[in-house]
């Protein structure tokens, strides 16, 4: 039953077009019903030549199954065609719909689940998928009309001989139930070690560089040899249990055949049935057990894509943020926060942020400042929404957060992260990405701005170089220009800066932050940093600790007390220019 469901809403899942299943199913059954005549009519020519024939009968007849041949080859042309085509066009949305819904889960489902894993819903599982929908369904559709069919035909020549045959059958069937069921268990755990195989893969890739500088190729490779190790056993067992089914098929469909001829020889000797009858008996018997075969293998197909069907569904499962255009609220910056705490939902009982209130001017400079854990960019990340609050409240002008909408409240800000990675493309895309429909004008100016037509001039492709995956074929100063230059042309109302310098050198810092201190003259920016030295301009700096507000004033003032924390923070040299 567990498998019928899945598969059931799998099928309201996908988008199939209707008028192109119609037609699939239309030819598949028409190549069936044509297909089911050759037996037939292959049996009316022999059993012509029993009798006092004529000649063009024979003529006849073997015209008319040249007919059924040529038919049933454009019916199968038809149908192959159309659930080809179904199938391309279903998975490549369902693809699409399965990438939009995961772009727009919560921060804290990426947090939850390793990223390659959420990759590989999107690709592998629906890649699977292609197996099932192209192949199996009208293959179990066409095999079950031509068994059918064909059984219905056995009894119409001889109820005897098909009455006996299909009183052994059963424990056919009861043995391939059996065996199918160990298939699928065996294919989940392959399925599984298969993505955490790729996994691996992905990472030490992605991230070669730490990989090398620890010279740690040895251990990829031995991490790695071990997970495939355990997919060849898997592969080698399925293999296995796939073979056993084999042969118990192929030994029972044997004996059932040799009992089939020797009762037909009997009767032909009582002449209780024709030889032509015994051919097409014959034939419509082996299309019996060729389709039972064929169906019993596409169900252990559809075993193998359970696993991948549960994958997606578990995927889709997760509820999306709302995220759509719902009015257009043009925020000033001003920012509040009143009696916040915050726990992650998977660790409810541990707060990482405490009773944190503060509220922040438009148009000022505000920094966070503190040791690593201290919750700063937790705080950053509840202005952008991607947490709520455990308690307290969001205000933004004003407005409890809860009466905007997360497209208004996002719309308004931008975020320098401290990351500097970069999507693969050219400079100019990477830019632009700040706000898709920006003039050219606009993109030149922030290009100036943020410094990035100081190393751009010098490329040879200029805007158009690619920048590589992440951006690895630019320095990570230049990245940090690009990333500001993005953030500058969204024109937001609030600027979030997250240790957007930390892991730059000197001379790119300084132009760094002077694009920093050009773009902070025009909205609301909320500083998390380290280096103290970053924070010189602020307006105010809060000093957390533990999840808390213990400190804030101005740089001066803070430094100005003995016994503050910030100093304290300053002198054991977190900040390497100013210890």
């Amino acid at each position: 039953m567990k498998v019928l469901d899945s598969l059931r809403d799998l099928l309201k899942l996908v988008r199939l077009s209707k008028p192109l299943l119609f037609l699939g199913v239309l030819f598949l059954i028409s190549s069936a019903g044509v297909n089911l005549l050759i037996p037939k009519l292959v049996g009316d020519i022999f059993n012509t030549l029993e009798s006092n024939f004529v000649l063009s009968d024979i003529h006849t007849l073997s015209f008319y199954l040249a007919l059924v041949f040529l038919g049933r080859g454009l019916f199968t042309y038809g149908h192959t065609v159309c659930f080809g085509r179904l199938t391309v066009q279903s998975l490549t949305d369902l693809r699409q719909r399965v990438y939009g819904h995961a772009v727009k889960l919560p921060v804290f489902v990426f947090k939850k689940k390793n990223v390659s894993e959420i990759t590989s819903r999107i690709s592998a599982d629906i890649q699977r998928l292609e197996n099932f929908f192209n192949q199996v369904i009208p293959t179990l559709l066409s095999q079950s009309i031509v068994g059918i069919g064909a059984l219905v035909m056995t009894f119409i020549i001889s109820w005897k001989l098909a009455g006996i045959i299909l009183i052994i059958f059963p424990l056919v069937l009861f043995l391939s139930g059996k065996l199918t069921n160990g298939i699928k268990g065996i294919s989940s755990e392959l399925q599984g070690d298969t993505a955490r195989s790729n996994i691996i893969i992905q990472e030490s890739l992605t991230d070669i560089y730490a990989v090398k500088s620890f010279t740690n190729e040895p251990f990829q490779v031995q991490k790695f040899k071990r997970m495939t190790n355990s997919v060849t056993k898997l592969g080698t067992r399925l293999i296995l249990a796939e073979s056993r089914y084999e042969l118990i098929n192929m030994i029972t469909m044997g004996l059932l055949i040799v009992f089939m001829i020797w009762r037909s020889a009997v009767m032909i000797s009582q002449g209780t049935l024709g030889q032509g009858d015994v051919i097409a008996f014959a034939t419509y018997l082996l299309l019996v057990f060729g389709c039972f075969h064929t169906i019993s293998k596409a169900i252990a197909d559809v075993q193998k894509s359970v696993g991948s069907v549960e994958s997606i569904l578990e995927l889709l499962g997760n509820k999306p943020e709302e995220l759509e255009q719902t009015g257009n609220v043009d925020l000033s910056g001003s920012l509040r926060f009143e009696n916040v705490n915050f726990s992650y939902p998977d660790n409810p009982k541990k707060f990482i942020l405490k009773n944190i209130n503060f509220e922040i001017p438009q148009g000022e400079r505000w920094a966070l400042v503190g040791s690593s854990g201290s919750g700063k960019s937790t705080i950053a990340s509840l202005v952008l929404q991607f947490y709520q609050p455990t308690t307290g409240k969001v205000y933004f002008d004003d407005i409890e957060m809860t009466k905007l909408s997360l497209y208004n409240i996002r719309k308004n800000m931008a975020v320098v992260p401290q990351s500097s990675s970069l999507f693969t493309g050219t400079i100019r895309e990477n830019i632009m990405y700040g706000r898709l429909d920006a003039t050219e004008e606009e993109f030149q100016e922030v290009a100036i701005e943020a410094s990035v037509d100081e190393f751009v001039k010098d490329l040879t492709d200029g805007y158009a170089t690619e920048v590589g995956e992440n951006g690895m074929r630019l320095s990570g100063g230049q990245r940090q220009r690009i990333l500001l230059a993005r953030a500058m042309l969204k024109n937001p109302k609030i600027l979030i800066l997250d240790e957007a310098t930390s892991a730059l050198d000197s001379e790119t810092e300084m132009l760094v932050q002077v694009a920093i201190y050009l773009m902070t003259q025009k909205c609301t920016s909320l500083t998390i940093a380290h280096r103290l030295s970053t924070v010189k301009t602020a307006d105010r700096i809060l000093v957390m600790d533990q999840g808390e507000i213990i400190e804030q004033g101005t740089y001066e003032e803070l430094m100005a007390d003995d016994n503050s924390h910030f100093r304290h923070l300053n002198f054991l040299s977190l900040d390497t220019k100013e210890s």
